[in-house]
This record gives structure tokens, sequence and C-alpha cells, in this order.
């Protein structure tokens, strides 16, 4: 079958969700787009969306009238929307005659339709309003698209070629009719052109539109971050998916139901040929002259009830003749146009009829065609008890109508449940995009929408897993009751086999006998009675009333002293017979204990045994009597009694012999006695140790008022669960089974229940225990993401107190940087200037465009370089995120500017460093107030020579460099001659001049390396590194020298002065600076004492 026709119902699903989803999409259009009216594109979605609903639950349910006219007004209705939005949208564009009078024709046309019925209505809609609606808006999209661009423009020229197909599709190919073009351009000849329905078509239109109007209302695509073009793709995928699950879980749905369909109709045909009498089957010929004979027209009956009771159009049975296949009996009336009078061949058999006589196994099949229509079927063989031959097959059909609907039925709740879910997640993703365009205190209220979106789907889920798995539980439990029901089912079957056999058998030995006494009645019935579970066998002669005195004494004379064939009469009283040409009387009787009570009774008194003798006499078949009450009743149990016929033996005679004149005459009657609720409690009770489990109801079916009850097992079981016998209990359930019962020429079926013991023995625990564990999981899931939405919340509160502060800083950063009181900058990691403020360039003395050229390293003093790119490195490697140094920088003129340097790392998400921020501050005048300081501290004011403490401390660190590399260092001493007399002459002046004569004179003396310094007054020292002794004492002579040789020249005049000096060198057992002092100071004063202006040296110890 054509996969597009079967999934004809999940189509119009997708047909009208399509439908319904563009409405809601034109709804929200129509708030910021005021270019075309989408309120009335919207108003089009919703009602022919719900108008697609209405044909799918149509399709599936069945199609009433009044649902009929419902579904035409909805459809009308809906196409007005649409002919509206493209009237509108055109006359916005410039059609200005395009006016309301266009509805004038267009509903004229509608009206005109109606005058051939709703069918009529129905190809006039779509001819005025779908076609011209579909053309109209379709058109007015297409120009839309002209004024937007990009994706939007994809989108509304999209929309606009499905509009258009969609208005070909739903206005031009319509229902068949008989006027054209309906007649020539209809579905079906549509559908066996391309093999595609037409509703296919349309719903690929409207999904069409659907997503053409969604690309045009999407925003343009955004650029924050990496996966903002996937984002916004994620619902219509969720939508496909959820949309191609529910169509796979519906296909599932279907199939499975199909099949138990297809099983239950096999098993009905296969329990319909097993009930089945073989004996009145054999005596049939399939040809013309079945028709009235009593084989043919019992079982005609017996399906003819049956199918009554199941329901069942169809049962009709079928054999193979001289290579073709022959209709015999069937439950049709004969005015029914499937009816096949008895011999009719068979003309478009399908192949599995052949199949079926040659292999004789039952099989369901179809749907298939044949000369009566288009059909599923089922077909089981009649089979010869000692042969196995194929005797005859029972076929049951089902109107491919009939079995779509109730298959289309099942689908309907996967569909439903894709809905329920599409609902739930459209629905909640909508919620949440609302409250997400909420201001941030507002969205705090809605932050549980995810949380109620996950316990609803979870609740949905494990409902529809519950569903499943109870459904799954349910059908093995059903296959166990069916497994259950069929031994039951054979246990009677058995019980009735064994009373037709054991009549059989007494029958034959009657016929096979001239005459039978009671003693010999006695010993060949007794064993039968003690084997089956009959109430008793009776042998029931035909008693003409001319024999009636005879008889009565023959009986009296072998025992029966008070044997009188008797009767009922009006008032219940037992009388004699008489006024009949014929009696029936009970004369054999085993066992006669509890029954002695009808011997003698004349059967032919009353009715209903009347009736079946006369029906066993006539048709020489076994009968039984419709239900009733026994002579001999005392439990008020229904009873039927069977009459097999009994005639004279046909024996071969000599030729010219008058003997053999009864040679086929009635002889009588042998008789079951059936109480049938004593039947069916020992056929179910015996050997079966869980009988209770079911409940049994034997059915007659062929009783004028209705199936009637005549008896239940467990016996008990009626009065607690009362129930009337109609027609519908016998409707096909899973835990209910019907198996026909056609005993004796009448329709039974037994039906079988379970009690709540079998529920107790086979409780359904898998379903329940899914859903508690879906519950379970729902409220975790749930819990587990409103912990995390409540987390989000309080991270969210978080951020907005962080970004607060972040934009209080970054106000006071960006204050700071415009103000100008340091340098900042952002700077890469290759060193160069990202971004910088204008008092770094004051700072450096480059002008913007010449600094963002260079890089900072470049800048940096020769001398920094190593210390800073040490840090910065450092930094690189991730061991540190900032450091701060004092560092110079060389400025474009040359100069050296001192500056405190701050800078930290910013790094990426993955660790790596992105940029630096820098703070540059000059310190050039700080640095020269403690260069100065430091001078201060260091020099003597008057000289410009060391102090004393500035000596003292290098001489200390000189002595430990000598200690360590024995490197030689000398030590000189100097003190002025005469300068207190020069003071005290001249004045402090002239004093202060000479001081600075001697101390530029010594400076010229020395090298770099060497240190002169003013100890105090008129006394200095000299410290002479990698100087031996005698070079010591070579250059104080020389110095000595050239004090005498150079007078200082005054605002007084010219003074000549002289200079003493002691000398001497390091000794490695110095411990200290003092103890050389000391002995520069011995050898100075020896100087002074012998005479001044000379050189006195003092070795080392």
């Amino acid at each position: 079958m054509n996969v597009f026709a079967v999934n004809t119902d999940y189509i119009y699903f997708i047909y009208g969700l399509s439908f319904l989803l563009l409405a809601t999409r034109a709804l929200a259009l129509s708030g910021r787009d005021q270019t075309l009216p989408w309120r009335w594109l919207a108003a089009f979605g919703l009602l022919h969306g719900l108008n697609e609903w209405l044909d799918l639950l149509a399709l599936s349910l069945g199609d009433a009238p009044v649902f009929k006219e419902v579904r035409l007004v909805v459809m009308i209705m809906s196409f007005l929307p649409l002919v509206e939005f493209g009237r509108r949208g055109l006359m916005r564009q410039g059609f200005k005659s395009l006016g309301g009078w266009i509805y004038l024709p267009l509903l004229a046309l509608v009206g005109l339709g109606g005058w051939a019925g709703i069918s009529g209505l129905n190809i006039a809609g779509r001819y005025a309003l779908a076609l011209p609606g579909g053309l109209l808006a379709g058109c007015t999209l297409w120009r839309a698209a002209a004024t937007v661009e990009g994706e939007r423009y994809l989108g509304l020229r999209w929309a606009a070629g499905s509009m258009l197909l969609y208005g070909l599709a739903a206005g031009l190919i319509v229902a068949d009719a008989d006027f054209p073009p309906a007649s020539w351009l209809n579905y079906d000849r549509f559908f066996a052109a391309t093999g595609i329905p037409i509703q296919l078509v349309r719903a690929l239109g409207a999904i069409g539109v659907m997503t053409g109007i969604w690309l045009h209302g999407q925003q343009p695509k955004s650029k924050k971050g990496r996966f903002g073009g996937i984002v916004r793709w994620r619902y219509p995928v969720a939508f496909v998916v959820l949309v191609t699950l529910g169509w796979l879980a519906t296909e599932w749905r279907g199939h499975s139901v199909e099949a138990e369909m297809r099983e239950r109709l096999l098993r009905q045909a296969m329990e319909i040929a097993q009930a089945l009498p073989v004996g009145e089957v054999e005596a049939l010929s399939f040809t013309a002259t079945d028709r009235g004979t009593p084989a043919f027209e019992r079982i005609r009956e017996l399906m003819i009830a049956y199918g009554r009771l199941v329901q069942q159009h169809s049962i009709y049975s079928m054999a193979l003749r001289d290579g073709a296949i022959v209709f015999g009996p069937e439950n049709l009336a004969e005015d029914d146009p499937w009816a096949s009078p008895p011999g009719t061949v068979y003309r478009q058999p399908a192949s599995e009829n052949f199949e079926m006589f040659r292999t004789g196994q039952p099989v369901a099949f179809g749907p298939w065609q044949d000369e009566y229509g288009v059909f599923v079927s089922a077909v089981a063989p009649v089979r010869d008890l000692h042969s196995g031959k194929v005797l005859m097959v029972v076929g049951l059909d089902i109107r491919v109508s009939d079995w779509n609907h109730q298959a289309l039925a099942s689908r309907l709740v996967p569909i439903l449940s894709t809905l329920l879910l599409l609902t739930l997640l459209l629905g909640g993703a909508g919620a949440i995009q609302w409250r997400n365009r909420q201001a941030a205190s507002r969205r705090l209220h809605f932050r549980h929408f995810e949380t109620a979106l996950v316990g609803t789907l979870g609740l949905a889920l494990t409902l529809a897993a519950t569903l499943l798995v109870l459904e799954a539980e349910n059908r093995e439990r059903g296959v166990f009751f069916h497994r259950l029901a069929d031994a039951r089912a054979g246990n009677i079957r058995e019980v009735f086999s064994d009373i037709r056999a054991a009549l059989s058998a007494l029958a034959q030995f009657y016929q096979a006998s001239q005459q039978v006494n009671r003693a010999e009645f006695h010993a060949f019935v007794a064993p039968l009675a003690k084997a089956t579970t009959v109430q008793a066998y009776e042998w029931i002669p035909h008693i003409p009333a001319a024999d009636k005195a005879r008889f009565e004494a023959e009986a009296q004379g072998e025992g029966s002293g008070d044997f009188i064939i008797w009767e009922h009469n009006a008032q219940g009283e037992r009388v004699p017979v008489s006024g009949r040409a014929d009696y029936y009387p009970v004369y054999g009787l085993e066992p006669r204990v509890g029954n002695e009570v009808a011997l003698g009774f004349d059967l032919g008194s009353e009715s209903i045994r009347r009736t079946a003798l006369e029906t066993a006499l006539r048709t020489g078949l076994i009968t039984a009597t419709h239900p009733l009450t026994l002579v001999q009743e005392t439990e008020h149990q229904s009873a039927i009694l069977v009459f097999q016929p009994v005639f004279a033996p046909v024996l071969p005679m000599p030729e010219n012999s008058n003997a053999g004149g009864d040679a086929g005459r009635l002889r009588g009657f042998v008789l079951g006695v059936l109480r049938l609720q004593t039947l069916l409690d020992r056929a179910l009770l015996h050997g079966i140790h869980d009988s209770d489990e079911v409940a049994v109801d034997l059915i007659d079916l062929m009783i004028a008022a209705g199936p009637t009850l005549l008896a239940v097992h467990p016996h008990d079981y009626e009065s607690r669960h009362i129930e009337a016998i109609t027609v519908a209990r016998f409707e096909q359930r899973e835990f209910q089974a019907v198996h026909p019962l056609f005993t004796f020429g009448r329709a039974q079926a037994v039906l079988i229940r379970p009690t709540p013991l079998f529920h107790a023995a086979h409780p359904a625990r898998a379903g329940w225990l899914t859903g508690l564990a879906g519950l379970l999981l729902t409220a975790v899931l749930a819990t587990f993401v409103g912990f995390l939405r409540n987390r989000q919340a309080v991270l969210e509160q978080q951020v907005q107190t962080r970004t607060a502060a972040l934009q209080e800083s970054e106000e006071q950063f960006r204050s700071y940087y415009e103000l100008g009181l340091i340098g900042m900058a952002i700077t890469s990691p290759t060193k160069g200037w990202v971004q910088f403020n204008d008092r770094l360039c004051q700072i450096l003395g480059y002008p913007r465009a010449e600094l963002v050229a260079k890089t900072w390293a470049e800048l940096t003093h020769p001398d920094d370089l190593a210390m800073d790119m040490s840090q910065f490195n450092r930094v690189l490697a991730g061991e540190i995120e900032g450091y701060k140094l004092d560092k110079r920088f060389v400025c474009q003129n040359g100069g050296i500017v001192d500056t405190v340097l701050s800078v930290r790392c910013v790094r990426d998400p993955a660790g790596s460093p992105r940029h630096f921020i820098v703070m540059v501050q000059d310190i050039t005048e700080r640095k020269a107030l403690e260069r100065e300081l430091r001078r201060l501290a260091t020099t003597d004011s008057l000289t410009e020579l060391s102090n004393r403490r500035h000596f003292l401390a290098q001489m200390t660190q000189e002595l430990v460099r000598f200690k360590r590399y024995a490197r030689p260092v000398a030590l000189l001493m100097f003190d002025l001659d005469h300068f207190k007399r020069v003071n005290d002459q001249h004045g402090h002046a002239a004093g202060d001049d000479v001081l600075r004569h001697f101390s530029a004179v010594a400076r010229q003396m020395l090298r770099q390396v060497d240190l002169l310094g003013r100890l105090g007054g008129e006394e200095f020292a000299a410290l002479l590194p990698g100087t031996d002794f005698d070079g010591a004492q070579q250059l104080a002579e020389r110095l000595r020298r050239r004090v005498a040789e150079s007078p200082v020249t005054t605002a007084g005049g010219v003074i000549r002065v002289t200079v003493s000096i002691g000398a001497t060198s390091f000794a490695p057992t110095d411990p200290a600076a003092d103890a050389i002092l000391g002995r520069a100071d011995r050898a100075l004063y020896r100087a002074k004492s012998q005479g001044r202006n000379r050189v006195e040296i003092e070795w080392p110890p």
C-alpha cells in the first residue's frame, strides 16, 4: 500500500499544525510589522489548522453527517481571511481597485455550488475562495519581499511560492464530481497519476508558508558568541525531531494494532472453522443444489447466529472444485451485494486462497480487491477428521474502510501525544523567551519556567511510558489469558464431542439390533454414562397410537409394573397421553437413579421437544432442543435434549421377497440429557488446578430474545458479577475471549473472562513501577533544574552587583585615563601600544602617531630593559599576574625620563594573555630630589668632596674587597700647614678659597677610581684602590710639590700654602678602617712634627 496513503492521518496532523504555527508567527509579526495585514493571515492559519484537525478526527473516528457539515462551514470560513489578507495586502501595495466588491462574485459562486449539496458546496468553496485566496496571498507576499533584504527577503519569497502552490493544490484539485473540471481534475486522478495524495502537497505548501514566515520574522543573525547563528535554529530542529519521533511512534502503534487485528481476525476464522460440524460439511456438494438441504441450511444458520453475535458482516465458505474456487454457505442475506449463491465461482480470488487449499495453513491477508470490493480477509480450513484433507475453507471479510477506521483510531493516541509534547515544548520555549525579554528584576519572579517545563514534560513522558509499558504488559498477560481461554474452550468442545460420539455409538447399536431389551440397554449405555458428563442417556421409541396399549403392556411385563405413556396437562399434572397419531415415550434410561420420574414421558407432548424431534426426523441430523427445564429437574438448571434419529436398517433382500417392508422406517431416537451447569462444571473442574482464574459463560445464540446465558463457571460467579447478555458484551477486549460452539445444530458461544484470581495471580506491576520511577526521575530532574535556576538567579544577582561595581571601576578608570594625572596604556603581548592617553605622550615626548609605531621595549633605557623583560616574561609564563618597577624611558629628544611602571595582565578564558594594563608615572623630579639629598648626605658642601661619613663607609667597603681579592689599597692623609694663620691673617673667606684650591689640585692629581674626602677642617684623605705602598708614596710626593708650587689667589692677595702628608697601606690584619686611619694619622703627625711640607709613611704591622 502507498506509504503516503496509509499516513494520511499524520499528514492531516502536520498540515493543521503548520497552519496553527503560521497563525502564531503571523500574530507575532502583526505587532511590529505594519506593512502587511498579518492578523488576517493569522486568522486563516487558526481556522484552517482547526479545519484540518477536524478532517483528521473525521478520518480516524468517523464522519457523521452533522460533523461533515461543521467541517464544511469551518473550511469556507477559513478561506475568507485568506482572501482578505491578499486583498488588503495588494491594496497597501497600490492596487486600490481591489475593493470589497470582489466578494460578490466569489460568494455567488459558492452559493451556486450549494445547489449540488454538501459535495458541491465543498467544491465551489475551494474554486471560489481557496484558489483566489491562495493566488492573492502569494502575490502579496511576493511583492512584499521586494521591500526587505537578506533572510527576510528569502523568507517572504519562499512563503509566496509555497502559498501559490498551496492555492493551486487546495483550489483546483477537489473531490470527484459529475461536472467539470472536478470530473477530470480531482483527488482520485491526481493520486492515480502521481501516487501522492493531494493532502501531502497541501501540507508541503503549508509547511513552506510557515517556514518562510518564520524566516521573515527572525531578527538579524547575532554576532555575539560562536554559536549565535546555530542557537536560533534550536526550536525548528526540536520541532522537526519531535514530529519525526511522533510519526515513528504513530507508525509503530498503527502496525502493532493492525497486527493484533489480523491476529484476532485469523483466530476468529480458525475458531469458526474448528467449530463447524464436519459431518454436515462433508454432505455439501458446493453446487446450486445445496440450497435448502439440511446440511447447507444448518451451517448457514450457525454462521448467521454467530456473525450476529460478534458483529461480523461476512462469514462465508469456499471449496476447490475442478481448479476453481466456489462458494458455499455464508451468513450474508440473499439480497446483500456481497452474497454469492452456493456453487458461485469466485472470479477474482486472492493467491492466498489457492495457497490455503494447497497447504491448509490459515492466513490473514489484504487489503486486496476482488469483484465484491476491497477487503482484509482471513481464511482457515475445515479438515477431514481422519485424512486431514481440506474439505472447506471458512473466510471472514472486513471492508477496508471499516478496517482503516479501526486502525486509524488507534493511531490517534500517539498523534495527540505528539501534539501535547509539541504544545508543551513550544509553549515553554515561548514562555522562556517572553521571560528573557523582561527586566532583570521581573525575570527573577519567573525564573522557574524551565523547572515547570521539565516537570510537565517529565510527567507527560512518564504517563506515555507508563501507558506503553502497561499496554505491553497487558499484551503479554493477554497472550497467557488467551492460552488459558483456548484450553477451557477446548475442554468444553471435547466434552460435547464425546457426547456426540456416544450418541452416535448408541444409535448405531440400535440400528444394528432387531430388538434391544432393558438389560442390553443397560449393559451398553452404563459405561458411556460413566465416561461422559451427561445427565442421562435415553431410548425414545416411536410408538404409533395403534401400538400404544401393546407397548405399555410389554413394558409392564419387563418389570415396569405401572408403566404408562404420559404427559402434563394444562395444570401441570401427570396424565395418560391421548389424541395423537404417534408417541415418543422415554423407555430406556441410564442411569435410572435420579431420572426415574422421566420414564414414560411422551417427548412429543411438549412443543420444544416436539420441534427438535421433528427437525431431527426431517433432516436426519442430530438435533438439540432449545434450552428447557427437565421434568426431573430439582435445581433450576437449564438443559438441552439431544436427539439422534434411528431408522430401521436397509438390508439386501432376495428377489421376489416381500420381507423388509419396514426398511428405513423410524424406530425411535437415542437421546442425551444435558444439564448445562453440571456439564460445564465437570468439563472445567476435571484435572484443572487453576479453573477459577477465568469465568466461563455458556451462551445460546439462537433464541429469538437474543443471546441467553445457559451456565456459568464458577457457578456462583454470575451472582457476584451481574451483567446483561447483550451484543455489546461480546465486543473484542484484551481480556475476553469468545469461542463459537456449534453443537447438535445449535449455535452457542463460550465467553471467557478473567476473575479477580487471575489478576491476583498475574498482576500488572511493570507499568506502575515505570510510572513510579518516572515520577521519581521527574522529581529529581525538576528539583535539580530548580536548584540550578535558583543558583543561576543568585549568580545573576552577583553578576549584576559586580557589573555595577565594574562599571563604577570603569568610570574611575576612565576618569583617571582622561584626567591625565598619569600615563595609561593598553599594550599587546608583542609589546605594541594598543591604546594610550595623552599624558603618556607627554611623558615620553612622542606624538601619538609616532608613539603607536614603536614598542615599549624600543623606548626603554638600555640599562633597565633586562629587568623589565625578565618580569614581562614571568607574566607571559603565568608565574605572576603583574609587576611594578622603576625604569627609565628614552624620550624622542634623547632625554631620560624616570618613571614608576605598573603592569597588570588581562587573560582570555583559556588563560592566555590578551593584553596588559600599563600605568606610567613620571618621577623625574623626585629622582632629582633624591639625588640631591644623597649628594648632601655624602658630600662636603664647601669642597664638593666626600664628607667624613661617606669616606669612612667607602673605606670600609674597600677593606672588605681588599680582604676578598687581595688587591693593594693605599691611604693618604693631608693637613694644610699653618692654616689657622691663613684664617687669622686673611680671614675665613680666604681660608675657604685655600681649601677649595687644594681640593681642585688634588682632584687633578688623582684617578677616577680614587676617592678624595674632607675629614674635617683642613684635614683631607685620599683612598687609592689598586695602588701599592711605593705608588702611594710617589703620588704623595708629587702632590706635595704641586701644592707648594701653586699659590692661591684670594681677594686679600696671593697666599702660598704647603701640605703635610701621611701615607700607609691596607694590611690583611686590619680589623677595621679606624686602624688604617690611625696609621696614616700617625705618619701625618710625624710629617708635621718634622717640619711640615713633607711626606711620611708608616708601614702596616
